[in-house]
């Protein structure tokens, strides 16, 4: 018990100062950095406990554009999802894999369908879409351009992590997928339906979630 707790508080530990002392970018890489170090299929119950605690402090985590994390955390769930884990840890493991799944689902439905190359500029000015504020001798419109270019930036953030978002919406269904249980396992067609639910689903990943159901 000691040095589960032990772990435990070293895990969370380390998630908080992430959390804190890194940017939004930085944390993603971090999370998956300290799962990466940690091989739970060769560990304890107690290590898989630990590991549960972490995964769920990520989780709770609310940036919108976060993507990586979240599907590191996931993979990393569905390792554990099955196998000679004890059933009672199943439940929560499932619970978790599904917040994550939800997560990245709803990155995918806040992203944009298109964003242009580049920002247009105010009505009325002269040059074109993709030229340097700067260059707008008037002023107000040079802050309207400038404000362009911010929004612009935003949206292509917004665009791109829906695209790694559906990557790892499609990778996790496949893994899931090839797991023992997948089609006739009571527990594991009920986390299907749930995924499902899910915004962001494709219709090509509804039908790929839908098989065997």
């Amino acid at each position: 018990m000691a040095s589960n707790e032990k772990l435990t508080i070293e895990l969370l530990e380390q998630e908080a100062k992430a959390w804190h002392e890194l940017s939004a970018t930085q944390y993603d890489r971090k999370i998956c950095t300290l799962l990466a170090s940690i091989n739970v299929a060769s560990k304890s119950v107690e290590c898989i406990d630990a590991v549960l605690e972490f995964v769920s402090a990520a989780l709770r985590r609310n940036l919108p554009l976060l993507s990586e994390s979240r599907a590191c955390c996931a993979e990393q769930l569905l390792t554990m999802i099955s196998g000679d884990n004890p059933v009672t840890l199943r439940p929560r493991i499932q619970q978790l894999f599904l917040l994550a799944w939800l997560q990245l689902g709803t990155v995918v439905r806040s992203g944009p369908e298109i964003v242009s190359t580049s920002p247009e500029l105010p009505p009325g000015v002269s040059l074109p879409n993709g030229s340097d504020p700067d260059e707008i001798t008037d002023p107000v419109m040079r802050q309207r351009a400038w404000a362009a270019v911010d929004q612009h930036k935003k949206a292509i953030e917004r665009w791109s992590a829906k695209q790694r978002a559906l990557r790892h919406l499609n990778r996790l269904a496949t893994i899931l997928r090839a797991k023992s249980g997948f089609a006739d396992d009571e527990l594991m067609q009920e986390l299907r339906v749930a995924m499902l639910l899910a915004p962001g689903i494709t219709p090509e990943l509804q039908s790929f979630l839908e098989q065997d159901l």
